[in-house]
């Protein structure tokens, strides 16, 4: 009995253990996350004041198309480099992104009124918030759906470069309720997966420098779920200016 108490109070002291450094490191993810949104939104709002840049923007298309590419080609070579980089090099990375996402952003506040970008800004807090919560405590495996959500985020990106050149507003309409759908489905995949990978390790893993690496990464994927449903959400929540 005596025994039994004991392994009782140690396998007690061992799940409280886990508990908290699961807390710790979704704080941990959450504030990478929230610093670069924050980030993001003082970057591109500071850009759309400059004139000059936003002429720029709305003269050359093909500026936009690079400060649109910039950011993808930034975030494969933190996920292929992440081993070797150390990580200050790894969350540095992260907010030179969020940077350039701000800049490719910065024509919204032109286009948008600021009370719309705010409120769309707050309901997709609210939707991403909900279904990350859900992604932490749901016992359902969501990698079936999570893997169509992906499957999906492709069929997203073919079907916008088709749309540049046909310019269909039906199509448009499409693209944006499809990948509203993913992105808020990929909110919650990402989260479990962030939860699994944490649980998945080894006592010795989860203090190593390597899982706070992860912590940045993650922390990218929940960054970029939560642009992609405010960009969509924006679509039929935002409200033109007329100047």
């Amino acid at each position: 009995m005596f025994s039994n108490k004991n392994t009782n109070t140690q396998t007690y002291f061992t799940a409280a253990s886990y508990s908290e450094g699961l807390r710790n490191h979704f704080a941990s993810v959450y504030s990478y996350m929230s610093s670069a949104l924050a980030l993001t939104g003082l970057v591109s709002f500071a850009a759309s004041r400059s004139t000059t840049l936003m002429q720029l923007f709305f003269s050359n298309p093909m500026i936009m198309l690079i400060f649109a590419f910039l950011p993808l080609g930034l975030s494969i070579y933190m996920g292929t480099r992440a081993q070797k980089m150390s990580l200050p090099a790894l969350s540095a990375c992260l907010m030179v992104y969020s940077g350039l996402i701000g800049l490719s952003l910065a024509p919204i506040f032109l286009i948008y009124t600021s009370v719309s970008i705010a409120k769309t800004f707050f309901i997709s807090s609210a939707v991403f918030g909900a279904m990350s919560i859900y992604g932490y405590t749901t016992k359902k495996d969501l990698t079936s759906i999570g893997s169509f959500a992906i499957m999906g985020v492709i069929g997203i990106v073919i079907l916008s470069l088709v749309n540049l050149f046909l310019k269909s507003s039906g199509l448009d309409f499409v693209i944006s309720i499809f990948g509203l759908v993913c992105f808020i489905i990929l909110a919650a995949w990402d989260t479990q997966k962030i939860k699994d990978i944490y649980l998945s390790a080894g006592a010795a893993a989860r203090e190593s420098e390597m899982m706070k690496k992860l912590g940045v990464l993650s922390a990218l994927s929940l960054y970029l779920d939560f642009i992609n449903i405010f960009m969509f959400l924006l679509r039929f929540l935002g409200e033109r200016r007329n100047d």
